[in-house]
């Protein structure tokens, strides 16, 4: 199958519930291949249980919510367009696709093939196939959560016949499906602002693409579940409080916890995160709560049945004891991951320390959630990867070596998220610290005004207190819009 043909599959299948949950092209383009994803399996993990073939629960449960969502769309008002940006969703589509480009030339890394691709072979058997197959030695990385392997063997279903090909390129759709989420998302902070965000915005877009490097259309997961993982802090975490916002941020959850182990630690800390920033209004964030389940559910299973994890008991309790040869290994672990992250954690840290000064307020009119929710989530993701080589029995040298640049993706993405956020947020303070020197006309202040209130404000930060002489606001200044009365939610 092809590009076209897979990307085709992903987005027509489940592109109608997702239109009929955001009202907004750009978005269903984004959630559709994830929520293809998620349907395949949670399809498939259902099929494990109850042995039976996932075609059977597939079909009839994609079938079910086209037909829900058709009811939806036909029933409810027409939904309106008037939040939706058409260019700067065409643009960042585009964008977006644009990392796509080294598809053109097949290429399948060695994980790909043994860790992601090759399970998925299983599927094709049936749930009966896959319990056989996870609980016999024989196989490896029988514990690895299903979410590549379900949707690359429901791919393989559909379309009759296997393919790594296909599988190949429907990682890559599922990652242009996140990214183009982180994009969006960061335009949907900034609302009503000109060109800058989707400025913003796309920078970030190609910068993750590079960050990911040929990791992102080689068949790794690394990039979605970091994606993923991004996309639920944005509008999870810090987006204001919608119904759109909650869905999307509970399916970036859902798919991160169920493509790798670390992603299902850090999917686990955000359902925490949702549930206590959306805690007054508990009952419209319910897919946060129903994300707990689909997320645990597949690692619960496994226990159960007691198929072995990559991390042994016998490391667990050298860790817990405080054994040296354990021990020995958090240094250079540490040093290989600021190795890789240590530039852009240094820079994010300084725009942390000056947007918290300087852009704060700006930042709350807008509604942003907290700076914290991402630094919170760098920290649970770095002790999540840093614990996947301290406690191994696998030689560490070899094994950062091979690993530290891919896994440390989702934490450079995030870091890069909020150093864009936090730009943006001092544009728009310096914007408005330059209307309230101009006064009522743009034209009536010279460069020496806007000087003055540019040293009043340093002189706040500098001193903690208002400088002695200021010049008068003009009248109506700083009065909140009126869209935009409501209190910041979550800091």
């Amino acid at each position: 199958m092809t590009v076209f043909g897979v990307a085709l599959l992903a987005v027509l299948s489940s592109g109608l519930p997702c239109w009929a949950v955001t009202d907004d092209p750009w978005l269903t383009l984004g959630t559709a291949p994830l929520v293809f994803a998620l349907f395949a399996t949670v399809s498939a993990i259902l099929a494990t249980l109850f042995g039976l073939p996932l075609l059977a629960i597939f079909v009839p449960a994609m079938i079910a919510a086209n037909v829900a969502a058709l009811w939806a769309l036909f029933t409810r008002e027409p939904p309106s367009l008037a939040g939706s940006q058409p260019l700067t969703g065409a643009v960042l589509a585009a964008v977006t696709a644009y990392g796509l480009l080294p598809l053109k030339a097949p290429l399948l890394d060695w994980d790909t093939r043994t860790h992601w691709l090759g399970p998925a072979h299983w599927y094709l058997g049936g749930g009966s196939y896959v319990r056989y197959a996870i609980t016999n030695p024989a196989f490896h990385h029988r514990s690895y959560p299903p979410l590549i392997p379900a949707s690359a063997g429901t791919t393989w279903l559909l379309q009759g016949h296997v393919d790594l090909r296909s599988g190949q390129v429907l990682i890559s759709v599922l990652n242009y499906g996140a990214v183009l989420l982180i994009g969006l998302g960061v335009t949907r902070l900034f609302p009503k602002m000109g060109a800058l965000p989707p400025l913003g915005a796309a920078m970030l877009v190609l910068s993750t693409f590079g960050i990911a490097g040929q990791f992102a259309n080689d068949g790794y997961a690394d990039l979605l579940w970091a994606s993923c993982a991004t996309v639920a802090v944005l509008y999870l975490l810090l987006a204001p409080a919608s119904r759109v916002n909650i869905a999307i941020g509970s399916l970036a959850v859902c798919v991160a916890g169920l493509t790798k182990v670390e992603g299902m630690v850090v999917a686990v800390a955000l359902i925490g995160f949702g549930c206590w920033r959306h805690r007054e209004h508990f009952i419209e964030a319910w897919p946060v709560v129903a994300s707990a389940p689909v997320v645990l559910l597949w690692p619960v299973y496994v226990r159960l049945l007691d198929v072995p994890t990559d991390l042994h008991p016998e490391d667990v309790h050298a860790f817990i004891n405080g054994h040296d040869a354990v021990w020995r290994r958090v240094i250079p672990t540490s040093g290989s991951m600021l190795h890789a992250t240590g530039g852009i954690l240094v820079v994010a840290a300084l725009c942390t320390v000056i947007g918290t000064n300087v852009a704060l307020k700006e930042r709350e009119r807008l509604r942003i959630g907290s700076s914290d929710w991402a630094w919170g989530t760098v920290g649970i993701a770095a002790l999540a990867i840093a614990s996947a080589y301290i406690v191994s029995s696998d030689e560490l040298g070899l094994h950062l070596r091979s690993s530290v640049g891919r896994v440390t993706i989702v934490l450079r993405i995030l870091l890069l998220t909020d150093v864009v956020i936090w730009a943006l947020c001092g544009v728009r303070a310096l914007a408005s610290l330059s209307n309230w020197a101009r006064g009522k006309s743009p034209v009536q202040a010279g460069p020496d005004v806007l000087r003055r209130r540019v040293l009043d404000r340093a002189m706040v930060v500098a001193l903690g207190r208002p400088p002695t002489h200021r010049l008068p606001l003009p009248e109506g200044f700083g009065d909140p819009s009126p869209t935009r009365q409501d209190e910041p939610v979550g800091r």
